[in-house]
């Protein structure tokens, strides 16, 4: 894959009296400076400090052998390789099994594997951003926007939807639509993330996840898009309600 390779693809399946046409978006990302993956391209997964749990390694299913086998997969933590017989770690298929949780175990951790393609041999890659959830940690989040409220959007435009939560870095924050978390795959809804560190409040976190919306359409209008914020005690919600503009004569 290629830099210019990135843009919007159509697959479109018909017959004689029916025809299906999706859009697909594809980026094709460089590493960031220094690092041997892109942190845009980074999936993010969640184990409870003090008990054991895996890490994944995501969407390998298409890369299954003749025998319906997963591939060998190499893990690496920080682009380093990560020892599989320390008595912390050791993986299973595409997982890689984590013991006794610390956490002194976050950090970004890759996952290597390969495919062959018509005698051509071809690298897959994946970045797992790994949090630590303390249970200890109780502090209630709180979502400074949005504040149940409407917003004016013309049919057809592009928006974003920003919700803004002060809160712990392991907080979970995302955007529903109409009873559905928003799929990677979305054509026209994408989330993006933004950790910061609070610059008032100590062990806090500014925890931004904004929804863009490529093209409003009229489903849209009729149900809300809610901001969720969630972690091991606390689940709140906030909402937008996006609204035709008032006509200005």
């Amino acid at each position: 894959a290629k830099m210019e390779d990135s843009g919007y693809y159509y697959c479109i399946m018909r017959n004689s009296t029916y025809c299906l046409k999706t859009k697909i978006t594809m980026s094709v990302l460089e590493n960031d400076p220094g690092l041997c993956y892109n942190t845009q391209a980074s999936f993010i997964q969640r184990l409870h400090v003090a008990g054991d749990g895996s890490l994944v390694c995501p969407y390998l299913d298409f890369f299954k052998d003749e025998n319906n086998e997963l591939p060998k997969v190499q893990w690496y933590k920080n682009c380093k390789p990560l020892p599989l017989d320390d008595g912390n770690f050791f993986g299973f298929k595409n997982k890689l099994m984590v013991m006794n949780v610390a956490e002194e175990h976050r950090g970004n951790y890759t996952c290597r594997t390969s495919y062959t393609y018509q005698g051509k041999q071809y690298p897959v890659t994946r970045v797992i951003t790994f949090i630590t959830i303390d249970d200890s940690k109780r502090d209630r989040p709180v979502i400074m926007s949005p504040r149940d409220e409407t917003m004016e959007a013309d049919p057809g435009s592009t928006i974003q939807l920003i919700c803004n939560v002060t809160g712990q870095f392991t907080d979970l924050v995302y955007w529903k639509w109409n009873g559905s978390e928003i799929e990677w795959d979305d054509p026209i809804l994408a989330e993006d993330y933004q950790f910061l560190e609070h610059p008032s409040a100590k062990r806090k976190y500014t925890l931004i996840t904004t929804l863009n919306v490529s093209e409003v359409k009229s489903q849209f209008y009729r149900y809300p898009f809610i901001c969720f914020v969630k972690n091991t005690h606390i689940l709140e919600t906030a909402h937008v309600r996006l609204v035709y503009p008032v006509p200005d004569f």
